[in-house]
């Protein structure tokens, strides 16, 4: 088919994007979109392939795979018990091993997978792209096509597909965005970063706890993991919709708040009402972590040190007291100039002066008002 577009670069506004898929489909369109997106939470700017064939998108991703690499994604998404040994044979009698055309048409007549759910692997990845650069301003190049990365897909009722036209893939956009919307008062947006808001000791299934602490570090967004994982992000939001639900992540829209900006205090105290009345007077201003004994509170600090900016730390717990937990703490270089305000029950002058040979930086009497105790953090954050 005739390419009506020169390679040419330009520029796009946020929400620009489309009009520049309309002119491309118009025109019948057989190209390679390169897109290099400014993500304003980002430094890095977001990179992303557009597969054009006869004015249809027919694939979007990170980059246009070799034969073998798109073939294997496929055949494991589909018959990962068949992946080895179908690709091997696939390799071997393939006319053309650069060819995807070519290797999966040996697919097809070993009926590993079928037109359709090669259809589905390719929407799936278009719709994920699009999702990713909708929102931003970018910089593109049009380039001409890759001949060995071509589709021509006979359906079961006849004729050939070469990809999806523009105005379907709106409507699957269209009716995704509603799902975004209802997760909305939980999860912000689709760069959203989850980030960590209780001790991991608190999660009891090995799995998720594991998940937690490797992926959600403060710094990848839903975009990020997704990728990594090769993920719906709107499935994988869902998923982890639940974890925020339990109380264990929460989502902190780029755009509004910077991680950076929101000082993290952890508050160690066996009473889940001082706990309660903890977090209600400080949640407004900062993000508290909490943990309920000693060693709960050495693992968080273990884990979220760099984010910690203060801890509140009660004197008498079950199985090390407050000062014994605060001279351990002190005795940590990295903790040593940490502050630390320590509340107890006890109002006398020996208690506070013990207060302060363990290390702490001051020292309030339960029950304490919220106004005092916002006060007090807010000379040391």
């Amino acid at each position: 088919m005739q390419n009506p577009i020169q390679a040419t670069t330009q520029q796009y506004q946020p929400g620009g994007l489309g009009s520049l898929l309309d002119k491309l489909s118009q025109g019948g369109a057989s190209c390679v979109l390169h897109v290099n997106a400014q993500v304003a939470s980002s430094t890095n700017l977001r990179s992303r392939i557009l597969v054009w064939q006869g004015g249809k998108l027919a694939y979007g991703g990170l980059n246009i795979p070799n034969a073998r690499d798109f073939t294997t994604s496929l055949v494991k998404k589909f018959k990962p018990d068949w992946a080895d040994s179908a690709l091997g044979f696939t390799s071997k009698k393939a006319t053309d091993s650069d060819s995807v055309q070519s290797l999966l048409d040996i697919l097809f007549r070993l009926r590993v997978i079928d037109c359709q759910q090669v259809q589905d692997f390719l929407l799936d990845r278009i719709i994920w792209t699009l999702e990713q650069l909708n929102e931003h301003g970018a910089q593109i190049s049009i380039e001409s096509p890759n001949p060995n990365f071509t589709f021509r897909l006979q359906g079961d009722r006849g004729g050939f597909f070469y990809g999806f036209g523009i105005n379907d893939l709106r409507q699957i956009l269209s009716a995704r965005q509603t799902q975004w919307r209802n997760l909305a008062p939980i999860i912000p947006t689709i760069e959203a970063i989850p980030i960590v808001v209780t001790s991991l000791q608190n999660i009891t299934e090995a799995s998720i706890r594991q998940h937690i602490e490797k992926c959600m570090d403060g710094k990848r967004s839903l975009v990020d993991l997704a990728v990594q994982f090769d993920r719906d992000p709107l499935q994988l939001a869902k998923s982890y919709c639940n974890w925020a639900q339990n109380g264990w992540i929460k989502f902190v829209d780029p755009k509004i708040s910077e991680l950076k900006l929101l000082p993290v205090i952890l508050s160690v105290d066996d009473s889940p009402i001082i706990q309660t009345m903890i977090k209600r007077a400080l949640s407004s201003q900062y993000e508290v972590l909490q943990a309920g004994a000693a060693l709960e509170a050495l693992n968080t600090l273990n884990q979220h040190g760099d984010r910690i900016s203060l801890i509140i730390l009660d004197l008498t717990m079950p199985d090390i007291d407050g000062l014994q937990l605060c001279r351990t703490i002190r005795s940590i270089p990295k903790f040593k100039n940490l502050p630390i305000i320590m509340l107890t029950a006890r109002d006398g002058f020996f208690d506070k002066v013990k207060g302060q040979m363990a290390g702490s930086d001051r020292y309030l009497t339960k029950p304490f008002e919220a106004e005092k105790l916002l006060e007090v953090v807010k000379e040391f954050v």
